[in-house]
């Protein structure tokens, strides 16, 4: 009798078990392809954001940003949720791959946007900047002119040329960030030409700042006089060549007017 009692036993414990089994494979079946669904919604979710991304105006960064921030915290509460069902399974494994990938892809691209907007702004800095500097440098070449006029301002001029060196520091760093601008953005060439005329402009006047010296008055007025001299001698030259090419066009018309009093035989004149 405890024998039949015990085979009753193991008998009844097998049924429970292969009857509850179905309901246990159903439920986690549906489980998984609920989760496999929700994986396939994010891969195209990230997908789709690489992809206005890519094709987006770099001003739209901040947006972008934003947007791509509340994609990933949404991924990343629904990932760690059910991390410990996806690890089960092999296939949803892979999706979450998937998704790592598509996710990286999305973010290099926001970076890269990111960089494109700044050198953007360092450009329009530099567009708005070396202008102003060009009337600033102006101001400080006549100032340093005036102070190299007598030798006690010498000090004040030496400041002002170290004042310059730090300025000139920042211009050099603001058409630097645009040229490296204008070289990733090749939009930006035309308008780059007009920032090079004005940083040229400023390196000049900054090189004459630097230059400016005190001289004595005999010695300024020595260079006067030697630099009215040499404007004089060129002068003199040019207007001789011009004599001189004057004087040739007045002979060759002579001529002609001559050979139109000739008799017909004898325009043409014998040479050897």
């Amino acid at each position: 009798m405890k024998k039949i009692y015990i085979i009753s036993y193991i008998l009844f414990f097998i049924f429970a078990t292969f009857a509850t089994a179905p309901a246990q494979t159903q439920e986690e079946l549906e489980q998984l392809l609920e989760i496999e669904a929700r994986l396939q919604q994010f891969l195209d979710e990230w997908n789709s954001a690489a992809s206005i991304i890519q094709y987006a105006r770099c001003e739209n960064a901040p947006e972008l940003d934003e947007r791509l921030q509340h994609l990933d915290a949404k991924w990343n509460t629904y990932y760690q949720a059910q991390q410990m069902d996806i690890a089960a399974d092999d296939s949803l494994l892979e999706i979450v791959g998937s998704i790592q990938v598509a996710k990286q892809n999305a973010e290099q691209l926001l970076e890269q946007k990111k960089s494109e907007l700044q050198m953007l702004q360092d450009f329009r800095n530099a567009e708005l900047t070396l202008p102003q500097m060009e009337d600033t440098y102006a101001h400080m070449a006549s100032t340093a002119e005036k102070l190299a006029m007598a030798k006690q301002l010498q000090p004040k001029l030496e400041k002002l040329k170290a004042r310059e060196q730090l300025t000139f520091a920042g211009i050099q760093a603001n058409y630097d960030a645009a040229k490296a601008a204008a070289e990733a953005m090749p939009q930006l060439s035309e308008r780059m030409k007009k920032i090079e005329e004005h940083y040229i402009a400023i390196k000049n006047t900054s090189e004459k700042i630097q230059s400016a010296a005190y001289q004595p008055l005999i010695q300024r007025i020595k260079d006067y006089l030697l630099s009215f001299a040499a404007v004089a001698v060129i002068l003199m030259f040019v207007n001789m060549i011009s004599s001189k090419v004057k004087s040739i066009k007045q002979a060759k018309e002579a001529a002609k007017k001559l050979q139109q009093f000739l008799p017909e035989n004898q325009q043409q004149y014998p040479t050897i």
